[in-house]
């Protein structure tokens, strides 16, 4: 049994870890303007989102929608992924990344007639990432300790 007590611990530093690489990536992308950096910056949130939801003994599923992942389905709290209990602070904290939800798939895919969606400006991209970058040093403090 004493190797299950680290488990959960493990895979929340994996998931930290992922949300840095996945920062990364957006630094990267964001460097050359590819506006698939966005999607990095989803993957970015939707893994801290994660991340919390297991260090809390909540279920993970595999949607992308943050919005799911934070505040559960609307009128069914009942249904998974359950919503962040009221109170938590990071209920709170991850609602300010819930916009980036869209980006999963937006802007990867051109439209049904051919058009590529033009994506967030330079400075909405770098506020969420720098929000992001606070969360996830919080997060390693708040979830693991370190």
């Amino acid at each position: 049994m004493a190797g299950d007590a680290g488990q959960p611990s493990r895979v929340v530093t994996a998931y930290l870890d992922d949300t840095e690489a996945e920062l990364a990536a957006f630094d990267a992308l964001v460097a050359i303007g590819s506006r698939f950096a966005a999607f990095h910056l989803e993957q970015a949130a939707e893994k801290l989102i994660r991340a919390v939801r297991i260090q809390r003994k909540l279920v993970v599923t595999n949607t992308h929608d943050l919005v799911l992942l934070v505040d559960g389905h609307p009128g069914d709290p009942s249904r998974e992924p359950r919503p962040l209990p009221d109170g938590d602070p990071w209920r709170a904290r991850m609602r300010e990344h819930e916009w980036l939800s869209k980006f999963a798939t937006a802007f990867r895919y051109p439209t049904g007639t051919g058009r590529r969606d033009q994506g967030p400006t330079d400075d909405e991209l770098k506020a969420a990432k720098q929000k992001l970058v606070e969360h996830l040093a919080l997060a390693r403090k708040e979830l693991i300790g370190t």
